[in-house]
């Protein structure tokens, strides 16, 4: 099945899950946001629920609708996103497989990330991720995502 189909699947069904989240847009370019970023991508990439690829899916709305990328400031690269992920220091150097396609929805340009399914599970941090002096992600923790939330 086209990765078109598999989106245009997941959003029919008007909900977030397991394996799957919408984003309206990119996330922003501070700290705080390429941390939330790391997280969202860390929980979908140790969820065990699902047997398969993971998305977080950019240019949906919160009401299910394609919205679109085409004009969104915050939007990245694969190459942005894997710097943002060689960054955030993993453990045993295990850190998510990502891969960023766009494809079109309604006209819409839509951004996937899908996050490979692989055997290095959990991929968790060995340094903390900072904005300023407070700490976003823990070193040590293992987030994963259960239903439609990041834990």
């Amino acid at each position: 099945m086209s990765l078109e189909l598999i989106i245009q699947n997941l959003v029919s069904l008007n909900k977030e899950g397991d394996y799957w989240d919408f984003k309206q847009t990119h996330h922003s370019s501070n700290s705080l946001e390429k941390a939330k970023l790391v997280h969202d991508i860390i929980c979908l990439a140790n969820n065990v629920r699902h047997k398969g690829d993971r998305y977080l899916v950019f240019g949906i709305s919160n009401d299910f609708d394609a919205v679109g990328v085409e004009n969104d400031k915050n939007r990245r690269r694969q190459s942005d996103i894997i710097d943002i992920l060689r960054g955030a220091q993993f453990a045993g150097g295990i850190h998510p497989d990502v891969m960023l396609e766009t494809i079109e929805i309604n006209k819409k340009e839509i951004d996937v990330l899908t996050i490979k399914d692989t055997q290095d599970k959990p991929c968790y941090l060995e340094k903390h991720i900072k904005d300023k002096d407070k700490i976003i992600l823990s070193a040590g923790t293992i987030y994963t995502r259960t239903l439609d939330a990041n834990k």
